[in-house]
């Protein structure tokens, strides 16, 4: 699913994300902010996989069984 992405948008978000880590926070409070926000996105990620494959299976399973 991620690599439907383009880098050029992935290399936009990195961007701006690692701008205000580093003014906002600093080094020390910006890893510990990152290190909370790697849940949302891992469940972001895993979430668009699920949607993927349920509806992979569901188009299988429509064409199996009709």
């Amino acid at each position: 699913m991620i690599k439907r992405i383009p880098v050029s948008i992935i290399y936009a978000i990195n961007k701006r994300v690692g701008f205000m880590l580093l003014a906002k926070f600093g080094t020390k409070r910006a890893t510990l902010t990152l290190a909370k926000g790697v849940p949302i996105v891992g469940g972001l990620v895993g979430a668009g996989f699920d949607a993927a494959t349920t509806k992979a299976v569901g188009a299988f399973s429509h064409k199996f069984f009709s």
